[in-house]
Protein backbone atom coordinates (compact mmCIF):
# COMPACT_ATOMS: atom_id res chain seq x y z
CA UNK A 1 0.00 0.00 0.00
CA UNK A 2 1.29 3.50 -0.73
CA UNK A 3 0.79 6.27 1.22
CA UNK A 4 -0.41 9.65 -0.37
CA UNK A 5 -0.23 13.18 1.19
CA UNK A 6 -1.56 16.29 -0.14
CA UNK A 7 -1.07 19.50 1.21
CA UNK A 8 -0.91 23.63 0.55
CA UNK A 9 1.26 25.48 2.42
CA UNK A 10 1.04 28.83 4.56
CA UNK A 11 1.90 30.59 0.63
CA UNK A 12 -0.17 28.54 -1.39
CA UNK A 13 2.12 26.12 -3.03
CA UNK A 14 0.76 22.95 -2.99
CA UNK A 15 2.59 20.02 -2.51
CA UNK A 16 2.09 15.87 -2.95
CA UNK A 17 3.87 13.24 -1.55
CA UNK A 18 4.01 9.74 -2.37
CA UNK A 19 6.01 6.91 -0.16
CA UNK A 20 6.29 3.03 0.46
CA UNK A 21 7.48 0.93 2.95
CA UNK A 22 7.66 -2.54 2.01
CA UNK A 23 9.52 -5.61 4.31
CA UNK A 24 11.92 -7.66 2.19
CA UNK A 25 13.26 -10.12 4.70
CA UNK A 26 12.31 -10.41 8.54
CA UNK A 27 13.20 -7.66 10.77
CA UNK A 28 14.58 -5.93 7.42
CA UNK A 29 12.02 -2.87 5.80
CA UNK A 30 12.92 -0.91 2.52
CA UNK A 31 11.15 2.62 1.97
CA UNK A 32 11.40 5.20 -0.10
CA UNK A 33 9.30 8.64 -0.23
CA UNK A 34 8.92 11.42 -3.25
CA UNK A 35 7.83 14.31 -3.03
CA UNK A 36 6.82 17.32 -6.00
CA UNK A 37 6.07 20.65 -4.49
CA UNK A 38 5.24 23.84 -7.30
CA UNK A 39 5.01 27.63 -6.39
CA UNK A 40 2.56 29.10 -8.78
CA UNK A 41 3.47 32.79 -7.54
CA UNK A 42 0.10 33.39 -5.74
CA UNK A 43 1.36 34.63 -2.79
CA UNK A 44 5.28 36.35 -3.88
CA UNK A 45 7.11 37.14 -6.97
CA UNK A 46 9.87 35.56 -8.54
CA UNK A 47 13.39 37.07 -9.06
CA UNK A 48 14.23 37.13 -12.96
CA UNK A 49 15.94 34.50 -14.40
CA UNK A 50 19.64 35.11 -15.20
CA UNK A 51 20.55 36.03 -18.69
CA UNK A 52 16.78 36.49 -19.55
CA UNK A 53 15.69 39.35 -17.26
CA UNK A 54 12.35 37.45 -17.64
CA UNK A 55 10.64 36.72 -14.45
CA UNK A 56 9.01 33.18 -14.54
CA UNK A 57 5.65 32.26 -12.93
CA UNK A 58 6.23 28.94 -12.02
CA UNK A 59 9.04 26.95 -9.86
CA UNK A 60 8.89 23.60 -8.64
CA UNK A 61 10.68 21.28 -6.55
CA UNK A 62 11.34 17.48 -6.45
CA UNK A 63 12.96 15.51 -3.85
CA UNK A 64 13.39 12.27 -3.19
CA UNK A 65 14.87 9.00 -0.92
CA UNK A 66 15.64 5.34 -0.33
CA UNK A 67 16.50 3.44 2.93
CA UNK A 68 16.60 0.23 4.92
CA UNK A 69 15.69 -0.11 8.59
CA UNK A 70 16.40 -2.92 10.32
CA UNK A 71 14.86 -4.43 13.53
CA UNK A 72 17.07 -5.43 16.27
CA UNK A 73 14.70 -5.41 18.91
CA UNK A 74 11.21 -4.07 19.78
CA UNK A 75 13.32 -0.96 21.30
CA UNK A 76 15.96 -0.87 19.21
CA UNK A 77 17.01 -0.71 15.25
CA UNK A 78 19.41 0.58 12.61
CA UNK A 79 18.53 2.57 9.61
CA UNK A 80 20.44 3.78 6.91
CA UNK A 81 19.07 6.04 4.26
CA UNK A 82 19.92 8.66 1.13
CA UNK A 83 18.47 11.58 0.06
CA UNK A 84 18.32 13.77 -3.15
CA UNK A 85 19.71 16.44 -1.05
CA UNK A 86 23.12 14.47 0.31
CA UNK A 87 23.88 14.54 -3.37
CA UNK A 88 27.61 14.43 -3.43
CA UNK A 89 28.49 17.18 -0.91
CA UNK A 90 27.46 19.92 -2.70
CA UNK A 91 24.57 22.26 -1.02
CA UNK A 92 21.35 22.21 -3.61
CA UNK A 93 19.70 24.93 -4.83
CA UNK A 94 17.32 26.79 -2.49
CA UNK A 95 19.16 25.97 0.60
CA UNK A 96 20.84 29.14 2.55
CA UNK A 97 24.78 29.16 3.51
CA UNK A 98 27.60 31.16 3.38
CA UNK A 99 30.73 31.10 3.41
CA UNK A 100 33.45 33.36 3.93
CA UNK A 101 35.45 34.88 1.89
CA UNK A 102 39.25 34.22 1.13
Amino acid sequence: MFNLDLRVDNKLRPEKRLGREVLIFPRTFLFGEYEYQADLGWVNDFEPEDGTGKGGNYRRETTWNVGVVYLVSKTFSLMGSYDIGFSTGEVPKGHAFNAAEP
